[in-house]
């Protein structure tokens, strides 16, 4: 399952400095379901070339009725439950192991739903990966990605402090 949304892609345009609209985050139906649950996930279904229609059919059925899950999870289908599941999935991504957000996506979605202090763990995290990277990796090109990855945060951080000066 993914998510996308204009406001999320909004706030990642500034950062990067160029107009970007794709999915920030990613999870598995599975994983999510489970761990709202507070259960194992469950083995993935696999399928061999003579698998009936039945079978097919149940393992689209307990999909389905997981993503609805989901769904009520969070409060429904709204606006409102479209940000509750991104935030609750941000920071049950750990937990679930499945779940994945682009670099500046997760933050990006955590600023414009209103949870500054996790965006700001989520640079955090981002910083000290990068400031790993820079140690166990000392080339030109791992430095100047830092560089623009530093550049990008700070232009996201100014818009974010003052919206009205963005860009």
């Amino acid at each position: 399952m993914g998510l996308s949304d204009e406001r999320v892609n909004a706030l990642r345009s500034i950062a990067l400095g160029f107009s970007i609209s794709v999915r920030f985050l990613d999870f598995n139906v599975l994983a999510a379901s489970s761990v709202m649950d507070g259960q194992e996930m469950p083995d993935y279904p696999h399928f061999d070339s003579n698998a009936s229609v039945e079978e097919f059919a149940a393992v689209v059925g307990d999909y389905s009725r997981r993503i609805d899950h989901i769904w009520n999870f969070v409060g429904g289908f709204t606006r409102a439950g479209f940000e509750k599941l991104a935030i609750w999935a941000l920071r049950n991504a750990e937990e679930a192991g499945t779940i994945h957000h682009t670099l500046y996506g997760g933050i990006c979605a955590a600023f414009a739903y209103g949870e500054r202090e996790l965006a700001n763990k989520l640079i955090a995290e981002l910083i000290s990966e990068w400031e790993e990277r820079k140690r166990l990796e000392p080339f030109d090109v791992v430095f100047k990605t830092y560089d623009n990855v530093r550049q990008s945060l700070e232009r996201l951080q100014r818009a974010i402090r003052n919206p009205n000066r963005a860009r």
